[in-house]
């Protein structure tokens, strides 16, 4: 495959990492006050719950198709995939905080 093409890619997944982690950091901002007063059991429970579920999705958004080539022989471009993705997620990251810098 080509590299724009891969680079492609890999901008859509880390685009979706990054919108997914967007909305979770929305709800834990908009319902600080909501949750801080729940505490116990099962406010722990929810928390864990949410750690395991976004660390599921970003595993399979991040990783899911390098894999999936990885295993079907297109070890290349898997590793390709994966390194562009972590890539265009590390210029995302530095974007973000330059933008809290600003």
């Amino acid at each position: 495959m080509r590299h724009r093409d891969l680079a492609r890619h890999a901008f859509i997944h880390a685009a979706i990492a990054s919108i997914y982690i967007g909305l979770v950091g929305l709800l834990f901002y908009s319902g600080q006050d909501v949750l801080k007063t729940r505490n116990g059991p099962l406010a722990v429970t929810a928390y864990l719950l949410l750690v395991v579920l976004s660390a599921a999705f970003i595993g399979v958004a991040v990783f899911g198709k390098a894999a999936m080539w990885y295993v079907d022989g297109r070890r290349s471009d898997a590793v390709s995939l994966a390194l562009y993705t972590v890539g265009f997620l590390s210029l995302i990251t530095a974007a973000t905080f330059l933008v809290l810098l600003a």
